[in-house]
């Protein structure tokens, strides 16, 4: 058998045939490699009062504002949560008034305040009962017809709201934490 450089030819050939293909798949890889970072926001900003720790009385108000954008280029649908976490099960009765005030004008909506439960039905707070949790999903159903639906968030979309709740003079003692976000999958919490 002939040898190059004390390598059977056979074996130099298929040794640089590896070598090439290796070369040539490697120079493909890297000179055909394009890299793009893209850096992703929320499309839906919430701003003001979205996250609250307070200390009241029983019977008191709390009061707060939040303003939500759309900041896309393109229409959204979004559910408005409120979540709220207290030291005690709830029973329906630590709440006896909920106002909303927006651009078009104040109202009472305690009737059109519902509890989302985990199969994403909705239940009124004001009938809930005792609840096995210490943790609520609220929902405001404009619609009051208690139909879990999204709210639309057309391009531009820029809204405030001031809220008033009116606790029972009876409400557990203790620290309620209250949080608000926009969901796009009602079965999601706000963080």
């Amino acid at each position: 058998m002939k040898k190059i450089f004390g390598i059977p030819v056979t074996l130099l050939v298929l040794g640089l045939l590896v070598l090439g293909t290796a070369t040539a798949v490697l120079v493909k890889y890297y000179s055909n490699t394009v890299t793009h970072t893209v850096d992703v926001s929320s499309p839906l900003e919430m701003t003001g009062d979205t996250a609250l720790s307070i200390s009241i009385f029983g019977g008191e108000n709390i009061y707060y504002e939040i303003t939500t954008k759309n900041l896309a280029n393109l229409s959204l649908e979004s559910y408005p949560i409120t979540q709220v976490t207290g030291p005690a099960v709830w029973d329906g009765t630590e709440i006896t008034e909920v106002w909303l005030e927006d651009p078009n004008g104040l109202w009472n909506v305690t009737s059109m305040v519902y509890i989302i439960k985990d199969d994403l039905s909705l239940i009124p707070f004001s009938n809930a009962g005792i609840l096995n949790t210490t943790t609520l999903k609220l929902y405001f159903d404009n619609t009051a017809t208690g139909t879990l639906h999204p709210y639309d968030r057309p391009i531009g979309f820029d809204e405030w709201n001031y809220i008033t709740i009116t606790t029972n003079s009876a409400i557990m003692p203790g620290e309620y934490i209250i949080n608000s976000c926009q969901l796009f999958d009602p079965s999601g919490t706000c963080v």
